[in-house]
């Protein structure tokens, strides 16, 4: 009967020294993955920041200087005859939308392309969760005794 309770024992203290290292190896990796996220967010603001500001510039364009020659293209229009005053403001002041529209296109594009540098943190999260499946699946299973 003691060896019965001896082995007990070991495989009792066998079980929580390997679920102390799988928790220390698991806030490990967890720790590890923060510090790639932490370094692919700053790569991606440094490569992200003239579009930034490329987007930033472009709409204070479009909200000051655009406005000016809008509203100056819609009075001349007017004083020719082509159209009326609401109809100049208004077709002028589509044309407005559309050249703001295309010049935040083009921008967020370039901001959509370069979500690209968390492509190594995302691989490496996909390679962590499988490696922490196959400790929890494995862990299960028989193993052979060593003696």
């Amino acid at each position: 009967m003691n060896g019965a309770a001896t082995n007990s024992s070991a495989n009792s203290e066998s079980v929580s020294g390997s679920l102390s290292d799988f928790v220390g190896d698991l806030a490990e990796l967890g720790e590890l993955q923060l510090k790639l996220l932490a370094h692919d967010a700053r790569v991606s603001l440094e490569e992200t920041r003239p579009s930034l500001l490329g987007l930033g510039l472009g709409l204070c364009v479009i909200v000051s200087g655009v406005f000016l020659s809008l509203y100056g293209l819609a009075e001349e229009l007017t004083a020719r005859g082509v159209l009326s005053r609401p109809g100049a403001f208004v077709t002028v002041g589509f044309g407005g939308v559309l050249m703001g529209a295309v010049a935040s296109r083009i921008s967020l594009g370039r901001l959509a392309s370069s979500s690209k540098c968390f492509r190594s943190s995302t691989e490496e999260l996909v390679r962590n969760l499988a490696w922490v499946r196959t400790v929890l699946t494995e862990s299960g299973r028989a193993r052979p005794r060593r003696w």
